[in-house]
């Protein structure tokens, strides 16, 4: 978590607040880091997945290697984001 803070304090200024472990039960959310700031509220889903990745609106899509395309990559986290959202 210090290496995260150590990280991102570069970035920041003093009006932004990361919150580690965020849970909110009542809408179904949990995620391991959120970034507050003036501009709004990011969340930061992590998982194990290795690879490049694109967003576009609703679409999560991830680089075939080998076709050199990018297709669908699930769970998408977006439409994950939406649901608790709408």
């Amino acid at each position: 978590m210090q290496q995260i803070e150590h990280l991102l304090a570069g970035v920041f200024d003093h009006t932004a607040t990361l919150i580690f472990d965020l849970s909110l039960p009542e809408v179904g959310i949990q995620a391991p880091l959120a970034l507050v700031n003036p501009s709004g509220i990011t969340l930061f889903s992590l998982d194990q997945r290795r690879g490049v990745f694109r967003a576009s609106a609703t679409d999560w899509e991830q680089l075939d290697e080998r076709r050199k395309q990018y297709r669908p990559s699930h769970p998408n986290p977006i439409k994950t984001a939406l649901i608790h959202f709408e």
